[in-house]
């Protein structure tokens, strides 16, 4: 636990590898004490054993999720080293030629941002979804561009459909039509999405600073436990090609 926390100092913020051998040691130091108060007791083994299985799976379980939330929940709340100048706005769907309530919100944040930053750019990365009559990219462009960011300031990256693809889509991106490579970026998102999103970032190979964009208390329970699961996901297969 303590070699995963300094690992993630160093390296820059939470990585999906350091997350893993924090939970490990967790549960490791778990079934030591259990098993430690549970040796004491005058029962038979099978009666130990089951108490230690039940216990175990409860404090793993309990304690892994308030972790992952205190992480989610400090990722919200964190800006980072902010110094990039490309800014990653991930898509969060579209309504016709509007953003959803939550992407509004995203791009709220960003365009405050680059008013303040005359000098940052941002890459806006979502795809054409069945039934829209724009790419989610174009649509978050448009919003921007009538609250005064200039088009271009704008990258449109359309072809991504989810947080992994948006992230490598957006660096292949870059790379194909200037010529370099998109070693850091300063990623703008949902409070509850952005620990997610930087942790894809980091396993692919960038350099991911966050600013969060708030959400409303009950819309932001109810995705921070999404997240939850969403970020085991993302652990086990999300990985860049």
């Amino acid at each position: 636990m303590i070699l995963s926390t300094v690992g993630s100092v160093i390296s820059g913020g939470v990585g999906f590898a350091w997350l893993l051998l924090f939970l490990l040691g967790y549960s490791l130091a778990v079934a030591c004490l259990l098993w430690n108060a549970q040796s004491r007791k005058n029962q038979s083994i099978w009666r130990r054993a089951g108490f230690f299985i039940l216990g175990w799976t409860g404090f793993v379980s309990v304690g892994t999720f308030i972790i992952i939330q205190g992480l989610i929940m400090g990722a919200g709340h964190s800006t980072g080293n902010i110094s990039a100048t490309d800014i990653l706005v991930p898509g969060a769907g579209i309504i016709r030629k509007e953003p959803s309530f939550t992407l509004a919100g995203r791009l709220n944040t960003a365009a405050d941002y680059m008013h303040m930053h005359p000098e940052s750019r941002v890459i806006l990365t979502g795809g054409l979804a069945d039934g829209q009559l724009a790419s989610e990219a174009q649509v978050m462009a448009w919003y921007l561009e009538d609250h005064g960011i200039e088009p271009n300031r704008i990258i449109l990256e359309e072809e991504s459909s989810n947080t992994l693809e948006n992230i490598t889509y957006s660096m292949t991106l870059i790379k194909q039509t200037e010529n370099r490579e998109l070693d850091e970026v300063l990623i703008i998102t949902s409070d509850y999405h952005l620990l997610r999103t930087q942790m894809i970032a980091r396993r692919a190979g960038l350099k991911a600073a966050g600013i969060r964009s708030v959400s409303p208390s009950g819309l932001y329970k109810q995705y921070a436990v999404r997240e939850f699961f969403a970020i085991f996901k993302s652990m086990f297969f999300d990985w860049p090609h």
